[in-house]
């Protein structure tokens, strides 16, 4: 049969039909004509084609199978590895990092990579730090992008150490750097966590509490807490809880220089319960710090069988929503809050409580086993920094409730000498109520200055 010859217009036709495929969208180089690679754009360039295979730098290298490695002698901190092209979708190159240009070192051992050195302890953690390209934070303080930027990191690798390591937060200038988790976290035994701002409150670096915890941050035997702020972002449990439940557990722990800011503001605030809850066998010491505006009591020292030590304190502005029925009517501490049984040494100097809802401090103890040591002084008139300012809340209190006073006891003994209080001396009814409280009169001759 002969072959019918195809007409010349027909065959111009078909040739207008053929796709050209220069340009087009891909998705990797078989999409593309001879010639031609995928580029980043998801397009068909003869600029995105990918070189041959081999060993060499800029030769094409598979992500699979590719070992990276380091240098040598003088070159030792140059990482050879497998890296995308950065002109092809799927094209991956021999590459070269120079470790040493970020502040870091090559190492080997699990995969030869840009590593940042060995931290302490302590572990550094600054939440503006910039991650290092390829490399994994350790907590080291330098190069900035080895530390962690999250706190609840930093003290995972402490607390993997034990006692004596340490977290430190740093990187902060004139603004406040906070660092938001959702808790809880708890600091291990012997562990400490610290700033590199040594000034007064209110500190530079915050801890932001974002979740609706039991707790925030639990602090356990011989444990550290000191120079920043804990804040509320949605929290309602305790900011701080101090858990010391074994006999064993009596290394002191150490509140120094710490806000803790109750409620996180706004129309609907998420409030903690409690700023500092202390029971168990450890002491306690809180010095220089500030508990404002808890939902609760600003501290709350239930059946703690360890000493205490409140000195410099400012406790105010904290409500009072826990009811002990004393004496056959309702009493609430917004203040300071002490159950049975009573610490077995108090040293309670310095501190300023007013504000509060409800009594100011309020011991709802009945047993007289153990004298509670509240004076300001040790001896007479010793009326210096020590005394403490307790102001009466002047509210009205509900019907059937006793008036509000700066100091209320269910009957253990309390001694109050040598302090401020809204009168001067202190009056029953005002500045003391309830059974056991003595030295009231031996008062510090000047009036306090009650906000």
């Amino acid at each position: 049969m002969r072959r019918l010859a195809v007409p010349a217009a027909l065959a111009a036709l078909l040739a207008a039909c053929s796709v050209d495929v220069r340009g087009a969208r891909c998705n990797d180089d078989s999409n593309c004509p001879p010639g031609e690679g995928c580029g980043l754009d998801s397009r068909c360039s003869p600029d995105a084609v990918c070189p041959a295979a081999g060993a060499a730098v800029g030769q094409a290298c598979s992500p699979g199978s590719a070992v990276p490695s380091c240098g040598t002698s003088a070159d030792k901190d140059r990482l050879t590895h497998c890296a995308p092209s950065g002109f092809n979708r799927t094209c991956y190159l021999w590459s070269v990092t120079d470790c040493a240009a970020m502040g870091v070192t090559c190492k080997t051992g699990g995969g030869a990579a840009c590593a940042c050195p060995n931290p302490g302890p302590p572990y550094y953690a600054d939440a503006g730090s910039a991650a290092l390209p390829g490399v994994a934070r350790t907590g080291a303080q330098t190069p900035a992008g080895c530390r962690f930027d999250r706190f609840g990191d930093a003290l995972a690798a402490a607390n993997l150490v034990g006692p004596g390591a340490g977290v430190v937060l740093t990187g902060a200038s004139a603004s406040k750097m906070v660092f938001t988790e959702a808790g809880p976290l708890d600091v291990a035994a012997g562990v400490s966590v610290t700033t590199d701002d040594p000034g007064a409150v209110p500190p530079l670096y915050a801890l932001a509490a974002s979740a609706a915890t039991t707790t925030f941050l639990t602090l356990h035997a011989g444990s550290t807490l000191s120079h920043l702020e804990i804040q509320n972002a949605g929290a309602t449990g305790d900011a701080i809880d101090v858990a010391c439940p074994n006999p064993t557990d009596t290394a002191a722990v150490t509140i120094d220089a710490v806000q803790v800011t109750g409620s996180s503001g706004g129309s609907s605030p998420s409030v903690f319960k409690a700023g500092v809850h202390h029971g168990g066998y450890c002491a306690l010491v809180v010095n220089a710090s500030g508990i404002v505006g808890v939902g609760d009591s600003g501290v709350f020292v239930e059946a703690a069988a360890g000493a205490l030590t409140l000195t410099g304190n400012v406790i105010a502005g904290n409500g009072a929503v826990t009811t002990y029925f004393l004496g056959n009517k309702d009493h609430r501490g917004g203040g300071v809050v002490f159950t049975s049984p009573l610490p077995s040494t108090v040293v309670f100097t310095g501190n300023r409580v007013y504000g509060n809802a409800w009594d100011q401090i309020l011991v709802a103890s009945g047993s007289t086993t153990a004298t509670l040591n509240l004076k300001g002084g040790a001896a007479s008139g010793d009326c210096g920094t020590t005394a403490n300012v307790i102001c009466r809340n002047p509210g009205t209190p509900p019907a059937g409730v006793l008036p509000f006073v700066g100091v209320f006891s269910n009957g253990a003994p309390v001694q109050v000498d040598w302090n401020r209080w809204t009168q001067q001396p202190g009056v029953v009814g005002i500045d003391v109520g309830g059974a056991g409280i003595t030295g009231y009169n031996s008062s510090c001759p000047v009036t306090a200055t009650c906000p």
